[in-house]
């Protein structure tokens, strides 16, 4: 109330996260692509994990970007489908974790889908390319 407030110390981690989650909000295909919501699937008979996996995906002019959270308490496992995965090799580049980044066949995510495993909550943002 009075522009007075206690000196707080940067937590430089928290700007990190926050400068790259505004940087994926940014990316097109977030704000005007088009978005749909993924149904992960069980990633072998009996494991209820991949309820607790929500999966969305966004595209646009060849640009795509997929969410997976782990909103619960256990490590979760699923298969995420993607059928118009592109022939050939896919790349994953984590947005939010620049030093997670996978490649897979196209074919195999296109078939199957493309396989999780996410620690208890936490979360990737996918560049495909």
């Amino acid at each position: 109330h009075l522009c007075r407030r206690a000196v707080e110390p940067v937590d430089r981690e928290l700007e990190t996260f926050y400068g790259r989650l505004m940087s994926c909000m940014s990316r097109d295909e977030m704000r005007d692509g088009d978005w749909q919501l993924l149904e992960p699937r069980p990633a072998w008979d009996g494991n209820g994990t991949c309820g607790q996996i929500i999966a969305y995906d966004w595209k646009m002019d060849g640009r795509r970007t997929l969410v997976a959270v782990n909103y619960g308490p256990q490590e979760a496992q699923c298969y995420l489908p993607l059928p118009d995965a592109a022939p050939g090799g896919i790349e994953l580049r984590d947005l939010m974790n620049p030093a997670i980044s996978y490649t897979r066949r196209g074919e195999e995510v296109a078939g199957g889908g493309l396989y999780l495993d996410v620690p208890p909550w936490r979360y990737h943002v996918f560049a495909v390319q």
